[in-house]
């Protein structure tokens, strides 16, 4: 399960990023929400608000796990937060 939690913590892996993890973070929740604009259309509001409120739980379980497996609070590595964030900023834009 450590993985799992440290994968999705990571944002696939992409919180190593050697410089500036949090920006790639933020990249990959770009990426993630051009990928549900594109579905916007067949997709109604709601499935994109469960979409959020989904990963932000389970980001809040990996986080948790991975600051075990990382040794410290809030590690560079855990990106989870910046890609939720972009997602709840970008959420409602028509």
């Amino acid at each position: 399960m450590t993985r799992i939690a440290v994968f999705i913590a990571t944002a696939g892996y992409s919180g190593y990023f050697p410089i500036a993890p949090g920006t790639v973070g933020s990249a990959v929740g770009l990426l993630v929400y051009g990928v549900v604009w594109l579905m916007r259309s067949p997709v109604p509001a709601a499935a994109e608000v469960l979409l959020i409120l989904c990963l932000f739980a389970a980001g809040v379980w990996a986080a948790t796990t991975a600051e075990r497996y990382f040794g410290g609070i809030d590690p560079g590595p855990i990106v989870v937060d910046e890609v939720v964030g972009m997602l709840i900023t970008l959420a409602f834009i028509p």
